[in-house]
């Protein structure tokens, strides 16, 4: 339940301004080029761009790696839930199938998560210095993401939890659909939204509200006939690969705090993520020490935080930790609706750093990708892929976008998922491919290899390398000894034969 000073759920015209100035925000950010390459752009993007050419939802791109399911179908894309792609289809459809129509959806999609966040503040009592905090934090995460599902899965989540705030029975299940939707995107959004139904049904009982319990079946049953539509039906097979595809990526459970801790504290990581956790700990539990009126908010919350962080880690230890952190951040903002005076800013610092680290971090990677954009070594590429006929291309995140528009030839996979233990070892290493397979990559993959020296460097930041923060954009065309050498200034050409790799690559 709102706090009893929520503002109206009518647009005011500081709303207004505010959602006008979202929208040119996250349209300059995709006239930049936003979001950039993510290595997981090909495993998300491929099932929609399949479907809308074949009316199949599959994804050809990533059959490779799907061997290490035993049992998985290929012919389906099962590995992960059906909303994302067929959300994604439906956008293609209308703007059709290119790099600007792609990021365009990502932005569309962070534009509305951002807002929604902003939002869901203004509902809880915050103000609008929080609830654009909120904004700016859910926007630094999700362009992080790439292509990836989350952006789209926080909007249905934040989405509907701004529904379920009114006191209306249509707009509260209309919340509980699309908050139980966002599993349906990406299913370890379930972490958070668990806690959230189980605090907005507890809101209704304190309210002296029904307690929303035939509600939510309601929602669940809409929710279970979407998803019953996006596999037509095809739950058996689903459950297999979906569960199949878990327990791939899940840790054992003794390693699974283990694996969170290091998550936490990789690298130069650990600073803002112990800062947002220390500290909006800290300030929640000393404004409920100095306000008694908010000590059984702040213990709801708390459960819904601890709820979260144990289903977070018990689902999918290390990637929990960005929602963790974001969710401490997001607290400490939606407890400024309840803070007098300079106890507002203080709750702001959490957010505050991790916006400011998400600045610094997305500003190095664009000036990084600045310095190595070179749109006519693309474009020579393309058509060098067009006029020699290959057996196999591979190509990755980087060149699906940015040498074929994500409409790559028929015959192409995605070089970090088209490998498994049942396949033939040619793309274990560029050394073993055949004489006319055909690799168009990142250049910043020969990291590692026996031509690391042609590999752009990496930032360097206190003395120590920061590898993380490398060109996403570069070129390196790596082909078998049948195919033609193109003119030396068209882009970077390297014969097969002359790699090694210390270790496989995957």
């Amino acid at each position: 339940m709102g706090h009893p000073d929520s503002p109206p759920a009518r647009l005011s015209g500081a709303g207004a301004a505010f959602a006008a100035g979202l929208a040119a925000a996250w349209l300059g950010l995709w006239a930049g080029g936003w979001p950039l390459p993510n290595v997981d752009d090909g495993f998300f993007t491929g099932a929609a761009i399949h479907w809308v050419g074949t009316g199949t939802l599959a994804n050809p791109w990533i059959t490779g790696w799907m061997q290490w399911i035993p049992g998985v179908r290929l012919d389906r894309y099962f590995v992960q839930p059906p909303f994302h792609p067929w959300v994604m289809a439906a956008w293609l459809r209308i703007f059709g199938i290119s790099a600007p129509s792609l990021t365009g959806f990502a932005c569309a999609a962070g534009a509305i998560a951002s807002g929604a966040a902003a939002r869901l503040l203004r509902r809880l009592g915050a103000s609008w210095t929080a609830a654009t905090l909120g904004a700016l934090m859910v926007s630094s995460y999700v362009l992080f993401r790439g292509l990836r599902p989350e952006a789209a899965g926080l909007a249905c989540l934040l989405a509907g939890q701004g529904l379920m705030l009114g006191d209306g029975p249509v707009g509260w299940t209309a919340g509980a659909i699309l908050t139980m939707a966002s599993c349906g995107f990406h299913a370890f959004l379930f972490a958070l939204a668990a806690p959230a139904l189980l605090l907005q049904v507890a809101g209704r009982v304190a309210g002296g509200r029904p307690s929303g319990i035939a509600l939510l079946a309601v929602a669940a049953l809409a929710t279970v006939l979407l998803l019953a539509a996006a596999i037509h039906g095809e739950f058996t097979a689903f459950l297999h690969d979906f569960l199949g595809h878990a327990r791939l990526v899940t840790p054992a459970a003794g390693h699974k705090l283990d694996r969170f801790f290091r998550q936490l504290t990789l690298g130069f990581e650990a600073i803002p993520n112990l800062l947002v956790i220390g500290a909006a700990g800290l300030l929640v539990a000393g404004l409920s020490r100095r306000e008694p009126d908010f000590r059984r908010p702040a213990a709801a919350g708390l459960a819904a935080f601890l709820g979260l962080a144990g289903l977070g880690i018990a689902l999918y230890a290390q990637f929990s930790v960005s929602f963790v952190v974001m969710a401490a951040a997001f607290g400490a903002l939606a407890s400024t609706a309840r803070a007098p005076g300079s106890w507002r800013i203080l709750l702001c610092l959490p957010a505050c750093t991790l916006v400011g680290w998400g600045a610094l971090e997305h500003g190095l990677q664009y000036r990084i990708n600045a310095r190595t954009a070179r749109p006519a070594a693309w474009a020579a590429a393309r058509r060098y892929v067009a006029e020699h006929p290959t057996d196999a291309v591979r190509f990755d995140s980087a060149t699906l976008r940015y040498v074929f528009g994500f409409a790559p030839p028929a015959d192409a996979a995605d070089l970090s998922w088209s490998w498994s233990a049942g396949l033939a070892d040619r793309w274990w290493s560029p050394a073993r491919l055949g004489p006319r397979d055909l690799w168009v990559v990142n250049a910043a993959s020969l990291a590692g290899s026996s031509q690391a020296a042609l590999a752009p460097p990496p930032l360097r930041g206190l003395g120590h390398p920061l590898a993380s923060l490398r060109p996403s954009n570069g070129l390196v065309v790596i082909a078998g000894e049948a195919l033609p050498a193109p003119d030396p200034r068209s882009f970077l050409f390297l014969r097969s034969s002359s790699f090694v790799f210390p270790t496989q690559l995957r």
